[in-house]
């Protein structure tokens, strides 16, 4: 099953263990599963989850992960600094790229994408993901890929604002390490996401809202479309029809600008297997609702667009839906692409526009620059 994308998942720290073990146990693209396995007979091994943690309660809470997928680096947690997280995942790399090599590369499977995810306010997350890019570049060097096969993608989720510890330093440390190691970087704001969470998660005084409460709450928009990004490999129309993004597309998007945003919408199908609401309106929901969080969408350098359901979009409501996005951020490039998979009960949309980035990271930015003009 090699013409499709695979894909290498790796949650570092509390925040990225608990998304991938959701992301894990969420059926993940189930009814491209079921077409592919019609199909061919085969079952389509794409998508390996790797969890890291310094932290033992963690791991153990990702129920839905194999115990061998499992990475824990023996220490005394990375006390919520970068420097501590950096320090002991450089003196564990070799632990860390032999464990990693042999979940993928030694049993045949070559990633098309490594995606990274984790928080940016804890230690662990903050510290420990720059060494994984690199031992991620390892793994591109070991499975004999090109640049064209193979991209590393950070998605690292932006804290709370009442986290506490250094939270603003292993932002800032954190994010400066890997726009120089991945591809592109799709930024999370976990607090985009506190409307959508039921009441009974927000007004316990006695059960206080958690990053894995939180996490356990909500569809999160980047794991949806992770999950969709699996579809849209080259080679699928083999088996899936539809017009295909190969790994250079997606890749091509995401590293026109230093920070990406995402937003996933979906609408159910209706009894002639059209979709209840238009691609475009799909479209413009998108990025009214679910981009919010985004800066200015005019920033954008690009877009890219998948849609997936049971039938191929009209050739005019794929034109109409571009415009919709160029209207946002000007005649910038849109790549598009679509997958057709029979039965599907509803059509589904990723957006991802490359060069924006969240407000309240903008803000944090400038008031760190304030306070270093300040202090000069």
């Amino acid at each position: 099953m090699g013409k499709f994308m695979n894909c290498l998942t790796i949650g570092i720290g509390q925040a990225g263990n608990l998304a991938v073990n959701n992301l894990y146990s969420s059926g993940a693209s189930s009814d491209v599963e079921a077409t592919v396995k019609k199909v061919t007979g085969e079952r389509w091994d794409y998508f390996r989850p790797i969890l890291v943690n310094t932290d033992e309660t963690d791991l153990a809470q990702a129920k839905n992960i194999s115990k061998n997928n499992k990475i824990h680096v023996s220490a005394h947690g990375a006390g919520g600094k970068f420097e501590w997280g950096v320090r002991i995942a450089r003196a564990h790399e070799d632990i860390l790229f032999q464990r990693i090599r042999a979940l993928t590369v030694e049993q045949g499977f070559k990633p098309n994408f490594v995606f990274l995810i984790h928080s940016l306010g804890g230690g662990t997350g903050s510290g420990f993901t720059p060494i994984i890019a690199e031992i991620a570049e390892r793994i591109r060097y070991e499975a004999g890929m090109g640049e064209n096969e193979f991209s590393i993608v950070d998605v690292p989720f932006l804290p709370f604002r009442y986290q506490k510890g250094d939270i603003e330093d292993n932002i800032i440390h954190c994010l400066n390490e890997m726009l120089r190691k991945v591809d592109g970087v799709l930024m999370v704001d976990l607090e985009h996401f506190y409307d959508r969470i039921p009441p009974q998660f927000k007004h316990d005084p006695n059960n206080p809202l958690t990053v894995d409460k939180l996490l356990e709450a909500v569809d999160m928009d980047a794991m949806m479309a992770i999950r969709l990004l699996t579809v849209f490999g080259s080679g699928t129309s083999s088996v899936i029809e539809g017009q295909v993004a190969d790994v250079a597309d997606i890749k091509a998007t995401i590293s026109s600008g230093a920070f990406s945003v995402i937003g996933v919408n979906r609408t159910p199908v209706d009894d002639k297997g059209n979709p209840s609401v238009g691609i475009p309106h799909l479209v413009r929901a998108t990025m009214v609702e679910k981009m919010s969080a985004a800066s200015d969408f005019k920033k954008a350098n690009g877009a890219l667009l998948l849609i997936k359901g049971p039938k191929a979009p009209s050739i005019k409501d794929m034109r109409t839906a571009i415009d919709i996005i160029h209207q946002e951020i000007g005649e910038k490039t849109v790549r598009e692409a679509y997958a057709i998979i029979p039965n599907a009960d509803k059509y589904e949309v990723v957006l991802i526009l490359a060069g924006v980035t969240l407000t309240r990271l903008e803000k944090i930015l400038d008031d760190v620059e304030e306070r270093k003009q300040g202090g000069s």
